[in-house]
């Protein structure tokens, strides 16, 4: 219970709740006044309005009362009672032109009253005296004591009084369901007279109080998701204790979720984002029941505004089609070193698996701060793609497959895609789909060696069949005949018949009408229906990740050698006993002999040429020669020997005395054209040429000049029969590359201090973004967090630890060192193993494997020394020898036929 107290002026009275008892004691006089005494009070019925009722205090007893706040004489009082309607009354009293009135108002019984608050005495003769009482009980009775100030009965005697509702009906606001709305920008003149407390308040720690009087609701329900002001001012309060205030949110009657609170007698202004259809309520309520008036205003907590997306929903980009989005009507903040509107991604659904870790995906952008939402994947920045910022912006494809939520979001600094939490705004979203590119491969084949005519297989990948299983559709619109007009992805169709000079073109659309064109042509079928060509598999083997300025292997293996194996075998019998001589040349695959000679004729020479299928006889083989007598060639001129057709020898010579038999083991190239392979990559092309049939192994740097965001590119390639000039195959290999390896913090990171605001200022370099900050890199200690003395006297050493891209390769450990190295290495008879020989046998050879150097690096060159030093060798006959024999993808680089000292 609290009443208004005004400023007296006879005496200075407290401004507070006063309570006390009044003991009513009669002075033995048996006659009484109207009401005179409290058990015959004149009963007042309260109204909603004043109606006033006569009094008269002539012939009234004196009342002996100790309250210090009731001034005055008590020689001429009387009583008044009246049953409280409601929690908040007024009593008024009108004194007559001689009386000058002081009232108070008690609760309890006649022998035990309790005084409401102090007296009423402020006005003199004639005077109107009102207060207005909280907290009473309805349907309880309270009494008015009613007499002159003055020490002599007063000329006048008479007096009207009156008791109605202050606040007739309740305060409309003064529970949850009934809480007054508020608009956008406009205030509310309000106050909390006449409220009380009710069981659908909050808990007095959800506003900052310790016990709650007299709540009254307010609510704002935002339209927008964004942040907002809530300011309560101007207040005029009775008690001068001031408010308690908060913004809640929650159903009526609880659990309610406390967003921001304050108390006291000064304004209060609360910051919250407010999400689209959350409904807040301002609740104010007296400090100890303090009664005030006050200003209530929302408002827009920020004028940024990332405008109306204009852009069509929903996109899909086909592949290499960048993607043009707009928004009209927005405004920035100009908070930042370089504001922007820039475009945010969430993703939506990510089937190929480029992101990993992230929650809330599918969910739309909340409005909130954007890296608070768990699918948010950053902006473009500026830096990277100066047109992907702005109200009309130009967004990169990125053929990944992923579908993305995308809206414009008011950044504080494009450059590296910040947004400031204390004002931002994110648009509405868009959705966009980005297809896989549609990828082909194919291989050129004779399809009719009389005609000729050739065919093309042709193997289909990417698009939407890879990301959702649908199939493509193919329009042939060149030559030869379809085999198929749908395929799955890596899918294979084949056009065959393609006449001589013909042409293959086809359309390849998947389900979601993004389409790629194949051409293939003009053929000439006469270098595809030849013999003189190898055949290579049409899928580079290669890994779809790559670390950038490393080396990166490229591997394309070869399916079909149909060459053939030609050299010859070239002799002299020797100038005597030629008929001893004979000799043969044995496959070591088959055993089959493949060539032979002998007896000979003294002086008589030969050059005996052999041509062989190696898919038949193998690529080894053992040249064996013979003496019947056992003492070799005799006389002069005797040799024996294999060349190839340019006449380099491969094998021997065999001379002199070798006794009844020699042997040698020999490997022959075949004889089929070179094939060149370019590989197209951004730098440049990338050309390998290989011999015998090789697979290619092609070794090349790709590069990525960022440092926290991996790039994708294709890598076509066609590999060409260098005799023919034909293709013999050909492909696109997508890679993922990912960045290179900061030689240095100031690479990614730049970390000032910033005095005036005591604080580390963080900006990432290049194209690393806050984003990054815990991701690719890290930053030790946080420099978010510092000791207490570091304003006054402090200094800090950071450590930036280099992570790398999070789901692609370890590039740290295949960087290598920052300068140049130098890899020694030494196997010894301990390093070998022992393994059977590619010329035949089991467990006759020693196999000798080189580490890597654990390191990583690009190596520059390369030499093998082979030292045959303290080799002890079992010679089984007069004559033995043994060969060393160096291969290189397949093909004989080295080998040497060595004789025992």
């Amino acid at each position: 219970m609290s009443s208004i107290q005004k400023n007296s002026r006879k005496s200075f009275l407290n401004m507070g709740i006063m309570v006390m008892l009044a003991f009513i004691v009669s002075t033995g006089i048996n006659s009484y006044g109207q009401g005179d005494i409290c058990s015959s009070a004149t009963t007042l019925t309260p109204g909603t309005s004043c109606t006033y009722v006569n009094g008269d205090v002539s012939g009234s007893n004196i009342q002996f009362l100790s309250n210090g706040t009731c001034t005055g004489n008590l020689n001429d009082d009387t009583y008044f009672q009246f049953t409280a309607t409601e929690s908040t009354m007024t009593v008024t009293v009108d004194g007559s032109s001689s009386f000058d009135a002081v009232f108070g108002v008690f609760s309890g019984t006649c022998g035990a009253l309790v005084q409401e608050g102090p007296c009423i005495d402020n006005t003199a003769n004639g005077g109107v005296e009102t207060q207005t009482f909280y907290g009473l009980v309805a349907g309880q009775v309270y009494y008015i004591l009613v007499y002159d100030w003055g020490s002599d009965i007063p000329a006048t005697t008479t007096f009207d009084i009156c008791v109605y509702e202050t606040c007739p009906g309740g305060v409309p606001n003064d529970l949850c369901v009934n809480a007054t709305p508020l608009s956008l920008g406009v205030v509310e003149n309000t106050n909390n007279i006449c409220a009380s407390p009710n069981t659908d308040d909050p808990i007095a720690s959800d506003i900052c109080a310790t016990t709650i009087e007299n709540t009254v609701w307010y609510e704002f329900t935002p339209v927008d998701t964004d942040q907002y002001t809530a300011t309560i001012s101007n207040f005029n309060c009775l008690y001068s204790v001031g408010l308690q205030m908060a913004v809640i949110t929650g159903p009526c009657g609880g659990p309610y979720t406390p967003v921001d609170c304050d108390a006291g007698i000064n304004d209060a202004q609360f910051v919250f984002s407010g999400t689209a259809g959350t409904t807040y309520y301002i609740i104010i309520d007296g400090i100890d029941g303090d009664q005030c008036d006050f200003d209530i205003l929302i408002e827009d907590a920020c004028p940024a505004d990332a405008g109306t997306n204009t852009t069509a929903d929903p996109i899909v980009s086909c592949a290499n089609v960048d993607v043009n989005v707009s928004t009209v009507g927005s405004v920035n903040t100009n908070i930042g070193v370089d504001p922007c509107i820039g475009w945010g991604f969430w993703v939506v659904d990510d089937p190929l698996g480029v992101y990993t870790g992230l929650t809330d995906v599918g969910n739309p952008p909340s409005g909130g701060l954007p890296t608070d939402d768990g699918n948010f994947v950053g902006v473009w920045t500026s830096l990277a793609y100066p047109n992907a910022n702005g109200p009309n912006a130009i967004l990169p494809a990125e053929n990944n497959g992923v579908t993305y939520y995308v809206a414009p979001i008011t950044l504080s600094d494009c450059t590296i895609g910040e947004i400031s939490e204390d004002c931002y705004d994110v648009g509405a979203y868009t959705e966009v789909y980005y297809n896989p590119e549609i990828n082909y491969s194919s291989i050129i084949q004779c399809d009719d060696n009389a005609a000729p005519s050739t065919q093309v297989s042709i193997t289909l990948t990417g698009g939407n069949a890879s990301v959702d299983g649908t199939n493509f559709t193919i329009t042939n619109n060149g030559d030869g005949t379809l085999s198929s007009t749908t395929a799955a992805n890596s899918g294979q169709i084949i056009v065959s018949g393609i006449p001589d000079g013909g042409t293959v073109n086809l359309t390849v659309t998947d389900a979601v009408g993004c389409s790629e064109t194949i051409t293939i042509g003009p053929l000439d079928a006469s270098l595809y229906c030849s013999s003189a060509c190898p055949s290579y598999s049409n899928v580079a083997t290669a890994s779809t990740d790559a670390c950038g300025g490393q080396l990166f292997d490229f591997d394309v293996a070869n399916t079909e050698c149909n060459g053939t194996i030609n050299f010859n075998v070239v002799g002299d019998y020797g100038s005597q006993y030629a008929n001893e001589i004979t000799w043969n040349v044995t496959s070591n695959s088959t055993g089959n002999t493949v060539a032979s000679g002998g007896p000979g004729a003294n002086n008589g020479t030969f050059n005996v040429p052999v041509s062989l299928d190696p898919n038949v006889e193998g690529t080894i083989f053992t040249l064996t020669i013979d003496d019947s007598f056992g003492d070799g060639f005799n006389g002069t001129g005797g040799f024996i020997q294999v060349e190839d057709q340019a006449g380099a020898i491969i094998s021997g010579p065999i001379t002199g005395d070798f006794g009844s038999t020699a042997s040698s083991i020999f490997g022959a190239n075949v004889d089929i054209s070179s094939a060149t392979i370019t590989i197209t990559t951004p730098s440049g092309p990338v050309v390998s040429t290989v011999e015998n049939c090789g697979d290619f192994i092609v070794q090349m740097t790709l590069d990525n000049t960022n440092f926290c965001t991996p790039i994708n590119i294709d890598l076509p390639w066609t590999i060409i029969c260098d005799e023919s000039g034909a293709e013999i195959s050909s492909g696109v290999h997508t890679v993922t590359i990912y960045p290179h390896i900061p030689t240095a913090s100031t690479d990614i990171v730049d970390i000032t201090w910033d005095p005036s605001a005591c604080q580390w200022d963080i900006a990432p370099q290049n194209d690393c973004d806050l984003l990054d900050v815990g991701s690719v890199f890290t930053i030790s200690p946080d420099p978010t967090s510092w000791p207490a003395n570091t304003c006054s006297n402090g200094s800090q050493d950071f450590t930036v630890e280099y992570i790398g891209v999070a789901g692609g390769p370890d590039c740290c450990s295949t960087g290598g060192p920052l300068g140049p190295i130098t890899y020694n290495t030494v196997s010894t008879i301990s390093s070998v193993t022992v393994a059977s020989s590619p010329f035949g046998g089991t467990n006759n050879s020693a196999y000798i494997l080189i580490p890597d150097n654990g390191s990583g690096g690009n190596a520059t060159s390369f030499s093998l020394d082979v030292s045959m030093s303290n080799y002890c060798f079992n010679e089984l006959g007069s004559g033995d020898s043994y060969w060393v024999t160096i291969y290189v993808d397949g093909v004989i680089i080295y080998d040497v036929q060595y004789f025992p000292p």
